[in-house]
């Protein structure tokens, strides 16, 4: 199986002097194209952090990351941008939905975003809604929806023109178990099916079972990946 993301050598530091904070130090991982990777650790182990560096958001002090044939570390702040756009999905914990938009037109943004415009964009709009089962809920705004429902309508947005990579960011973190592990089972079960990787960072032990490998960071570093 290919390699759809490589991070080698990755260190962060925010600061300097005595001032300075480490929050990676010398993090290496390869994530398995297809895989459904989660990454736990305690809160201010530096998770967040690592994800925001494999995304392109963050720049490391140190090290590179390749996402298939790119070092998207090498890129402008422009061009990480235009790659992120075409190539990643993003799972929010505060779900990050346009207010003033219906699920529908939440998920069109992002297919507009991509260039996908018009009655394409509605017919993948809705493709999308029905396959995270919240199609129903379609004209409905955020604030109507349950939690649930709207981090449903998230992974819609997310999965909008097939990206390599989704990251999700504490997605269950607003959610009760049984909303959270649901949400946590469609993603996987929609990644699967599209073939595209999910890079899920957690402190949520109970969807661990969800995943194909996790892996645990502490103090900004990475222990050894726990095989399934």
């Amino acid at each position: 199986m290919t390699t759809a993301m490589r991070a080698r050598g990755l260190h962060k530091v925010y600061g300097s002097g005595n001032a300075s904070v480490c929050a990676l130090q010398d993090v290496s991982l390869d994530v398995t194209g297809g895989e459904v990777l989660v990454l736990m650790g305690p809160s201010g182990s530096g998770k967040t952090t690592l994800l925001s560096v494999l995304a392109g958001i963050l720049t490391p002090t140190t090290g590179s990351v390749h996402v298939n044939d790119t070092e998207i570390t090498a890129l402008s702040r422009r061009d990480a941008a235009d790659f992120r756009r075409r190539h990643f999905g993003f799972v929010f914990q505060g779900f990050n939905l346009f207010g003033a938009l219906s699920a529908r037109e939440n998920v069109e943004l992002a297919l507009h975003l991509k260039g996908v415009r018009g009655a394409a964009a509605r017919d993948e709009s809705h493709r999308l809604l029905q396959s995270a089962g919240i199609d129903h809920r379609a004209g409905s705004h955020p604030r109507d929806l349950s939690g649930g429902e709207k981090q449903r309508v998230s992974i819609a947005r997310a999965l909008a023109c097939a990206p390599s990579v989704v990251f999700a960011d504490e997605p269950t973190a607003s959610l009760d178990s049984e909303s959270g592990h649901a949400v946590i089972a469609l993603l996987r079960a929609l990644a699967k099916e599209r073939g595209c990787t999910v890079f899920i960072v957690t402190h949520d032990s109970r969807i661990a079972d969800v995943a194909d490998r996790v892996v645990y960071l502490s103090d900004g570093s990475l222990a050894e990946p726990a095989a399934r």
